[in-house]
């Protein structure tokens, strides 16, 4: 029976002591309240009390679905409060809160836009699936219900599961990356979270330790941090507290690559302090430092260009390589490329020092060949030679257990020198030992080549320039050589000598006659003089032969 009886009353014989009333083509005039009541068989007119009241509500699907969330969160602690709100559009309406099933929570009728549900200490029978709908009073027409929203409950009692990252080279855009989640205890469910939002990322169900789950890299907003939870066998709502957070930074190969440096540089004494820079070009930023494939192992605020990483006491396990990138403080999530790798290496003094040893003695001959050979007591190692005491100059040997050996050949005065060499061992290939003893490889000077190189090249091109010189020079002044040949006039003049006594005689007779003078054949004591004159002076093309006696004339 209607309880407002909008449809007369139905009355039907029972099957026993129990009757199904069934209403056919449900319309909105069905909607409304009902009850029965029964009357015995002995009995016509006496009917009993009616039943309570059940409610059928008419759904109509045009009205506008309503939409259901929680604050804080989806996920609440055991002992906190949880408000869920539903929300609808409209006038003065009726909402109803529904949890997993059909399993009516709560109704309440309110002059607003939204009904609110509160739950002031949560506990583990209020996690579940919820879901909103709501009608316009006195109708009972009601709208379909919102999507259903997870209530998870959290446990601190269950162990924290751990979270680990992987991926195939750094995340970017375009590639995928892959969360690991692990648990202590076996699970029906796990979760993933990321911090930014209040709700469960995604879940996998298993019924193991461990779930895995791929991200692919589609836009910057992938970046944040990431946690998870899980929910053990045997529970449904209620999970552990999340694990630690993980740092999902996406690579922008748009940004520059930092430079890294070490301080002090070469070897570090275990024990000793050094420190890693990671330097830019402007300010503001976070620089994170990695070791030895992209484990990221502490992060450094600037204000400035560069970060600054200090180790204050260098232990074995802090050796190895190193590589720095950053981010600026505006851009959350998106990180550089990193930069070349530094390697730090340790000098244990604990370590006991090798023995180095050289099959030659003496002066080896250029060309020749030595064999220097590095030992130590026990354990396999990779042994490394040095040449004058340089730490950062090492020349790998060939390594056999405890022994490493290095050969060489065509031997010359660039390998004159001291040498000596260290070892690392296998387990621990970033800390050496302290040097050798040094051995003396000194070469026999070759005489056939004791001139420098060098100088016998200097040599050769200063010849080669003076000849250049000589041809140029010869190029240049070729044609006026030849002009000069062909045009020049070769001139001569005959002499005759002849002794004068007296310098102050008359010589010359009217400028044109000279005076004979007889030549004595032994001069006089007393003092002379000679004297030459002029017999003939002729200008000519070729070459002449003059004959003194063609000339008539004689000294005085």
């Amino acid at each position: 029976m209607d309880e407002h009886d909008k449809i007369p009353p139905l009355t039907l014989q029972p099957d026993g002591n129990v009757t199904t009333f069934t209403i056919h083509h449900v319309g909105r005039e069905h909607g409304g309240r009902y009850y029965c009541s029964y009357r015995p068989q002995a009995r016509s007119f006496t009917s009993s009390e009616p039943s309570n009241t059940v409610e059928l509500l008419v759904l109509d699907l045009d009205l506008p679905r309503p939409s259901i969330s929680f604050y804080p969160s989806t996920i609440a602690l055991l002992g906190s409060r949880v408000t869920i709100q539903c929300q609808a559009s409209g006038p003065r309406k009726i909402f109803y809160f529904e949890k997993a099933g059909n399993q009516r929570v709560q109704q309440f009728e309110t002059v607003g836009d939204s009904g609110t549900l509160f739950f002031q200490n949560v506990t583990r029978d209020h996690g579940g699936k919820y879901s909103c709908s709501y009608r316009y009073p006195p109708e009972s027409i009601i709208s379909r219900t919102s999507d259903n929203v997870e209530l998870l409950v959290r446990d601190p009692s269950f162990s924290r599961p751990t979270i680990s990252l992987s991926s195939s080279g750094r995340p970017a855009r375009g590639r995928t990356v892959i969360l690991h989640c692990q648990s202590q205890s076996p699970a029906n469910r796990f979760y993933l979270h990321k911090s930014e939002d209040h709700m469960a990322e995604m879940f996998i169900e298993t019924n193991g330790t461990e779930a895995s789950f791929p991200i692919s890299i589609g836009n910057w907003g992938h970046g944040g941090n990431y946690s998870c939870s899980y929910c053990p066998e045997l529970e449904s709502f209620v999970i552990s507290e999340p694990s630690d957070s993980v740092e999902l930074l996406i690579t922008d190969p748009a940004l520059l690559r930092p430079s890294i440096s070490l301080e002090p540089r070469g070897i570090a004494l275990l024990g000793s302090t050094v420190t890693i820079w990671c330097q830019t070009r402007s300010r503001r930023k976070i620089f994170y430092l990695e070791q030895a494939g992209g484990q990221r192992i502490q992060q450094y605020e600037s204000q400035g260009d560069r970060g600054r990483f200090v180790f204050r006491n260098v232990t074995q396990e802090q050796t190895g390589y190193y590589s720095c990138s950053y981010r600026y403080l505006a851009l959350f999530f998106i990180i550089s490329g990193t930069s070349d790798n530094v390697e730090l290496l340790g000098l244990d003094p604990k370590l006991p020092r090798p023995v180095i040893s050289i099959n030659h003695s003496g002066l080896v001959a250029a060309g020749g060949q030595v064999n220097i050979r590095c030992k130590i007591q026990d354990g396999s190692a990779k042994f490394y030679l040095h040449k004058g005491g340089d730490s950062k100059t090492k020349e790998p040997m060939r390594s056999d257990a405890n022994v490493g050996e290095v050969s060489i050949s065509n031997i010359n005065q660039k390998h004159q020198g001291s040498y000596s060499c260290s070892y690392t061992f296998l387990e621990r290939p970033f800390v050496f030992s302290l040097h050798s003893d040094s051995v003396e490889l000194r070469i026999a000077e070759d005489t056939q080549n004791s001139v420098p190189l060098s100088t016998k090249l200097c040599v050769a091109v200063l010849i080669l320039f003076l000849s250049l010189g000589a041809i140029l020079w010869y190029k240049r002044n070729k044609g006026q050589l030849a002009a000069a040949k062909s045009s020049a006039k070769r001139s001569f003049r005959l002499l005759k000598a002849c002794w004068v006594t007296d310098p102050d005689r008359n010589l010359i007779d009217g400028g044109n006659h000279m005076e004979n003078l007889s030549p004595e054949p032994d001069p006089p004591a007393e003092t002379q003089y000679i004297c030459y004159f002029e017999l003939e002076h002729r200008a000519v093309s070729s070459p002449v032969e003059a004959d003194p006696a063609d000339s008539s004339e004689n000294c005085v």
